[in-house]
Parts: structure tokens; sequence; C-alpha cells
């Protein structure tokens, strides 16, 4: 949903920078300012991304090969992996175990 509200102000905003002539100087500015900031943050949201998906292998293989480990899903997902399997993921004792 951000990126799609995203997509619509870079457009948006554009369209002003590239057909100048049909927006008053004020708003060719404004538009300026909100596409920079725009594209800064998607940018940024982009390398999050990539990072959290690197510091992951295991989920990483699950992107691109389309199934995880049990163990990753008893651990990172339990509740996913309750409803899939059937059987208890044990979160309690496992933060217990970590204390």
């Amino acid at each position: 949903m951000l990126l799609g509200a995203a997509i619509v102000v870079m457009l948006g905003s554009g369209v002003m920078l590239k057909w100048f002539s049909i927006v008053p100087l004020d708003w060719r500015v404004g538009a300026t300012f909100v596409h920079d900031w725009f594209a800064l943050l998607i940018w940024i949201s982009v390398g999050a991304h990539v990072f959290l998906a690197i510091r992951d292998p295991d989920a990483m293989h699950g992107m691109r090969r389309g199934t995880v480990t049990a163990r990753w899903a008893r651990t990172m997902r339990p509740r996913w992996y309750e409803d899939e399997t059937g059987r208890p993921a044990d979160r309690f004792k496992q933060s217990v175990e970590a204390s």
C-alpha cells in the first residue's frame, strides 16, 4: 500500500517536473521537494528489504524455492507453523530456555 501511494506521488510530481510549463513555479518547487524525498524513502525501503533478506538465509531460500524448513517456521513464524502442521510450536518453552 505504501509503495502504491509512493508510485502515485512520484508519478504526479514527475509529471509536474517533466512538463513544467503547465504548472506555476511554486508547484514545481514543491514537486521537486516531494519527488526528491519520496525517491530517498523508496531507496531506503528497498535497501532495508535487501538487507533483511540477506540477513536471514533461510527466509531467502524460502523466497527463491517456495519452501522453508520446519525449524525456521517453528521459531520465526510459530502461529503459521501451528496452522500448517497442527502441532504446537512450543513458543513459551523456547523463550524460557533462551533466558
